[in-house]
């Protein structure tokens, strides 16, 4: 059996639970699907949100394709609905869904990065004898 690498044609997504603290203190998870962006492209949208030309929830809608959010029947509730735009105009919703989506990419990138099992260089100066092995402490002679 041969091991493939499949690239997706429209992209890597994967789904986290953001768990989320209501300004009444209550805890609330959201299940949300990412896309993966590519990083020059995801820092270009940052920028861009930090310049004030792109709002919390249009930098959020960049990289999410789904959420589990419901309104107050239970009913799912688009990530374009007015409802929607205004909860991600809020940091305390607009700020976790970000930090689990950098969470989650920097998890994947040092799970992936590769380590070496070969051996380093030698150092290129040896290291500083004690000074029971010069026998010297500061210039003067020690006793064998």
């Amino acid at each position: 059996m041969s091991i493939v690498f499949v690239v997706p044609a429209a992209g890597w997504t994967f789904t986290s639970v953001v768990d989320l603290t209501l300004p009444s203190g209550e805890v609330q998870s959201l299940p949300i699907t990412y896309r993966a962006l590519p990083p020059r492209q995801y820092a270009d949208l940052l920028e861009a949100n930090v310049r004030g030309d792109l709002p919390n929830p249009d930098l959020v809608r960049s990289i999410v394709t789904a959420w589990g959010a419901q309104d107050e029947a239970g009913a799912p509730l688009s990530l374009n609905d007015e409802r929607a735009t205004a909860a991600l105009e809020h940091v305390w919703v607009a700020g976790p869904v970000l930090a689990e989506y950098q969470t989650a990419l920097s998890r994947a990138m040092r799970k992936n990065s590769q380590t070496s099992a070969e051996p380093g260089p030698e150092p290129a100066t040896p290291p500083a004898l004690s000074a029971t092995e010069s026998g010297t402490v500061s210039g003067e002679t020690l006793p064998h």
